[in-house]
């Protein structure tokens, strides 16, 4: 039982410890903003897409999910106006802005992903618990 305990209280502490560590090197972030480089590597990405998937906003979304390898959450979605349309896909230390023509029929995706410490500081403003669509983002017939 005391070795239960013991490994218990150990891994409880070390899990803790990693978290208190991560807010502590993000709050120093935070407070020396000029320590840190605050540039991010930015990158521009043209994906030729099938219309067909490309119906609505989401569609387009989950198929470059599923096919492209983006993560994350879909939001700020613009109306469609003549077929083309713009969303971002928000995911920790990183954000895609994707703007969808018609014609060409191309999805351009422009990618911002933050360094190390970037990440570390999007823990203290994170949108885990915060949704601005209620919808899922996953395969279910919902996620159209």
């Amino acid at each position: 039982m005391y070795r239960l305990m013991r490994n218990t209280h150990l891994f409880l502490g070390l899990a803790c410890a990693f978290a208190l560590a991560v807010y502590l090197v993000s709050s120093v972030r935070l407070a020396h903003r000029s320590w840190f480089s605050w540039k991010p590597t930015v990158t521009k990405e043209t994906y030729k897409v099938d219309p067909s998937q490309a119906g609505t906003p989401r569609a387009l979304g989950m198929h470059l999910f599923r096919q492209h390898g983006l993560r994350g959450d879909i939001a700020r979605i613009e109306a469609p106006r003549d077929g083309a349309f713009r969303f971002v896909v928000r995911h920790l230390g990183a954000v895609h802005q994707v703007r969808y023509e018609v014609y060409p029929a191309e999805a351009e995706v422009m990618s911002s992903r933050l360094a190390l410490t970037g990440m570390l500081l999007s823990r203290h403003f994170s949108y885990v618990l915060w949704h601005e669509d209620a919808a899922p983002i996953c395969g279910a017939p919902s996620c159209s």
